[in-house]
């Protein structure tokens, strides 16, 4: 359940909901915006009965933030407690939150999923100034869909083969740090049983691998005697970009639902290399 809000700005703005108290400057009444997104389908029509599906993608993300300003003239400091100051607060935080960007982000404290946030921009800020009902409704434009953990999963590990947990919801790209343990024409990474990545490059013993599939920064780098280079160009075009989905936890072969990485050769019983870090975020469609 979603205990606590925390909008990261350059004074941290606390929304409580499980512990909201009614002497509280800001209340919550309702938060909207936070199951997962609308997903565009693209569908096409056969000349008779029936179509095709060609795809799918996530729409934006559009938080809706509903607060009721709750002043306290006996409080003991009553000028930071009136209906003015507390709306100026609120436009801090969600319109100008720091000085060198415009986005939000919101921190999504929960007591059963670990922390979690979205990012974006607000669009809209209303409520009603000269009424004597103090509602407020913030309305956030999410370009990224997805809301993210707060903190990354980090697997260390020196071997080809790694298990490693990955318990978001919804896919997203990973970071992996390979070190060439022989001399080698072909590097394949892959997960679990899906499509892997191969790399042709005439790779030396000693060489180091940086391959980042996260969507928006994806790139594969070559470090060999201190001389970092990008070697992007190597990938092969039958192969896919790594994403992580969570794995369905089976009871005694696999009961807490680790995915596996190897990277190889030439074949899956080359060994050519070893896996010494795993870098992810999980992703989620929603709360």
């Amino acid at each position: 359940m979603l205990s606590r809000v925390v909008v990261q700005s350059e004074t941290p703005l606390y929304l409580e909901l499980e512990n909201a108290r009614p002497s509280d400057p800001i209340i919550v009444d309702k938060i909207d915006g936070l199951d997962p997104p609308d997903i565009d389908l693209f569908l096409g029509d056969y000349a008779r009965d029936g179509g095709w599906y060609s795809g799918r993608r996530v729409g934006k993300r559009n938080p809706v933030f509903a607060l009721t300003l709750n002043p306290d003239p006996d409080h003991e400091n009553p000028e930071n407690h009136t209906v003015a100051n507390i709306r100026e607060r609120l436009y801090r935080a969600f319109i100008d939150p720091r000085r060198v960007g415009d986005d939000v982000r919101v921190d999504l404290i929960d007591d059963e999923k670990p922390p979690r946030y979205l990012s974006g921009f607000t669009e809209k800020l209303e409520s009603g100034i000269f009424s004597k009902e103090t509602e407020m409704t913030i309305s956030m434009i999410c370009p990224n869909p997805y809301i993210y953990n707060v903190d990354e999963t980090v697997k260390d590990s020196n071997g080809p083969t790694v298990l490693f947990p990955y318990e978001g919801t919804a896919e997203t790209g990973v970071e992996v740090y390979l070190t060439i343990t022989s001399n080698t024409p072909v590097v394949s990474v892959k997960i679990n049983d899906g499509i892997p990545i191969t790399l042709n490059f005439a790779f030396q013993t000693g060489d180091l691998i940086y391959i980042n599939t996260r969507r928006g920064e994806r790139k594969i780098r070559l470090t060999r005697g201190g001389v970092d280079s990008n070697i992007l160009y190597s990938m092969t075009a039958d192969s896919r970009w790594l994403e992580l989905h969570r794995v369905v936890p089976i009871p005694i072969s696999n009961p807490l639902g680790l995915s596996t990485m190897v990277v190889y050769g030439s074949s899956l019983s080359n060994s050519i290399a070893n896996i010494t870090k795993i870098k992810s975020r999980g992703a989620w469609w929603g709360i």
